[in-house]
């Protein structure tokens, strides 16, 4: 087949279309203020240096504001409530735009991710659009596919895919993962209309300004049983060299002026001597700049020598993820942390001037009250502790997960359809939650979820009026400052729908 298009939506779509077939795809494009086309751009750099960087426009789902292209109604594909939260948006939004595509005989539909590295059988079954699923990391698997779709060779010899053969769904053997990652070379952000992103401050940390994100490592040494990553990942993790993560940090900043980084790493912090060798470095370099963790932490390696650095170095908002405060459930969620030493990491935290925000979870399979109210005690705790920000969200249980193959075996989940990929986003919506366990139901867990937030910030204001006045001030003035301001937007928001 001859390549010369080549589509990124968390997939790769190989095809022969010229400009006019692709414009022929229904979507309405939407413009920013000054008139430019919000369809990104988006290509691997590994792929890019092997030859391949013809790009097409890449119709992403994740720019809600700014780009995602008009869709009909819900009800024209799942007969849903059209009020339903965005995120669902972003399925239906995908589901389209793969129907629409496959329109064109010729288009071969590659996809990638952690969604389809946890089922890429049921993928493939699910969806018959779609001809091949990159299974783990994608660089080398690509490229390697790249070219022997050019070279019209056998899919049989490229190892970390799964696809459609004449008898039926093949899985090749699994790609080693890559062992040296600052080999690896950085995004071709210049191919991607990054300024769109960078003047509107998009991030998911506090007050982000221009915001660039960035890997530091690879992978998660742990093997907690709600979390699918070792389905991508392994076990393995891998730190990139910190002089490298520091020479990108500095292209960014000299290139797109970037104020903030991103971490976007499963497990950032590790090793103690990495994390204190990169703080200190980055205070000689003198850049006054702001990195976040959006996805939270662990506390091994948080002791007051290494919170002092970071903060001085430019990490002032931290977010810990302890899931539990019940010893027995962190047990059975093999989640392998002290909640006296969580504690003892977060004081320390606050004792820095840090803003610091925790992760909770309640509706484990065979969570019961009583583990569920030890956890609303420990928000308690953090409250009084002066902690800033909380979160209680819901279980889910995602594909790939120790606990969903439990829940599959034992017919819990007894069908992957809407309804299941529905329930889990009511991690995020309180009115909406989905209890996993047989002793707590749907509507007790949202009591809980509801009745902890409450508590926490009831504690927490009574305690510090100051936030108080702070946050009211904030949300007067549209200022989105912190997470306690965008979640009382939103709550706001949704209780006037």
């Amino acid at each position: 087949m001859k390549m010369n298009k080549l589509l990124i939506l968390n997939l790769l779509i190989c095809a022969t279309l010229s400009a006019s077939e692709l414009n022929a795809f229904n979507f309405n494009k939407t413009s920013n203020s000054n008139g430019s086309i919000y369809l990104e751009i988006d290509i691997d750099s590994h792929s890019k240096e092997n030859g391949y960087d013809k790009i097409t426009n890449n119709f992403n789902s994740y720019t809600t504001d700014i780009g995602m292209p008009e869709l009909p109604s819900y009800s024209t594909f799942y007969q849903l409530n059209p009020h339903l939260e965005y995120e669902f948006e972003l399925i239906i939004h995908d589901s389209y735009l793969i129907e629409n595509i496959k329109v064109y005989p010729n288009i071969l539909l590659v996809c990638g991710g952690e969604h389809t590295s946890s089922c890429p059988e049921y993928c493939l079954e699910d969806c018959p659009e779609i001809d091949i699923c990159v299974v783990g990391e994608g660089e080398e698997t690509s490229v390697e596919l790249l070219k022997a779709i050019e070279k019209k060779k056998s899919f049989s010899e490229v190892n970390g895919i799964v696809y459609r053969s004449e008898n039926g769904i093949k899985k090749n053997p699994n790609r080693a993962r890559i062992s040296k990652l600052d080999d690896i070379k950085w995004p071709a952000w210049e191919m991607f209309p990054l300024e769109n992103y960078l003047s509107n401050g998009l991030g998911y940390g506090i007050k982000p300004g221009r915001s660039m994100p960035i890997l530091i490592s690879r992978g998660c040494p742990y093997q907690c049983t709600f979390c699918s990553s070792p389905q991508m990942w392994t076990t393995k993790w891998q730190a990139r060299n910190v002089e490298c993560v520091l020479n990108e940090m500095q292209h960014y900043i000299d290139k797109y002026k970037a104020t903030n980084f991103d971490l976007y790493d499963l497990t950032a912090i590790v090793r103690k001597d990495w994390i204190v060798d990169f703080s200190q470095k980055v205070i000689k370099k003198n850049w006054n700049i702001a990195w976040q963790m959006p996805a939270g932490t662990r506390s091994e390696a948080l002791d007051d020598e290494t919170l002092k650095l970071l903060h001085l170095s430019g990490q002032h908002h931290i977010v810990y993820a302890p899931e539990s405060g019940s010893e027995e459930t962190l047990t059975k969620i093999k989640k392998k942390i002290k909640i006296g030493r969580m504690k003892q990491s977060i004081k320390s935290a606050l004792k820095e001037g840090m803003y610091v925000k925790i992760s909770l979870m309640l509706g484990f399979p065979d969570e019961t009250h009583k583990a569920m109210m030890q956890t609303l005690n420990f928000t308690k705790d953090l409250a009084i502790m002066g902690v800033n920000d909380i979160y209680i969200a819901s279980f889910s249980p995602y594909p790939g997960s120790e606990l969903f193959s439990q829940m599959r075996k034992n017919g819990q989940i007894p069908r992957l359809d809407n309804e299941y990929f529905l329930g889990l986003k009511s991690y995020s919506n309180f009115f909406r939650s989905v209890s996993y366990s047989q002793h707590v139901s749907n509507r007790t867990l949202a009591l809980y979820r509801i009745f902890g937030m409450l508590m926490f910030y009831i504690i927490s204001y009574s305690l510090r009026p100051k936030r108080l006045f702070r946050l009211i001030s904030n949300v007067i003035k549209n200022f989105c400052v912190n997470t306690n301001v965008k979640q009382l937007k939103t709550f706001i928001q949704k209780f006037l729908k």
